[in-house]
């Protein structure tokens, strides 16, 4: 699984303009439980951290990324689409970052409402761009 994730990160990193980006991996046996968080939260499949002013990313791989490798009928399409909507964060963070600071708190769920659409809209046209090959063993 590790081996699978680590290459196609490095297909990504050039395939969504990450070139110049640092990017690392961190492996969950256990879910972390974030405070104020609902349960849907915290059974994702992976999430990402980044940090634009030093252009360094960390994808996280959740166990349920795990229990969806580790599955007979195994779906790469669906871990690829994973990974796909993580790295495309780094794109659209610095904008939800800048504009969550100044929507008031009554809106900011509205704001990650559409966050998290915009984002799924850009890895669905990402997604169809890339060749089974590239992630299906």
């Amino acid at each position: 699984m590790k081996l699978w994730i680590k290459k196609q990160m490095k297909y990504l990193q050039g395939q969504i303009f990450l070139h110049t980006w640092r990017l690392n991996v961190c492996y969950y046996s256990k879910e972390p439980m974030e405070k104020g968080k609902n349960k849907e939260k915290n059974e994702a499949i992976a999430s990402i951290t980044t940090d634009h002013k030093y252009m360094e990313a960390t994808v996280h791989i959740h166990p349920m990324f795990g229990r969806f490798w580790n599955d007979k009928n195994r779906d790469y399409q669906l871990l690829m689409s994973a990974l796909v909507h993580e790295f495309v964060h780094v794109h659209t963070d610095r904008m939800y970052k800048f504009a969550y600071e100044m929507v008031p708190n009554m809106l900011t769920d509205h704001l990650e409402e559409i966050r998290e659409n915009e984002t799924q809209c850009i890895a669905v046209a990402i997604m169809n761009l890339i060749p089974e090959k590239q992630y299906k063993k």
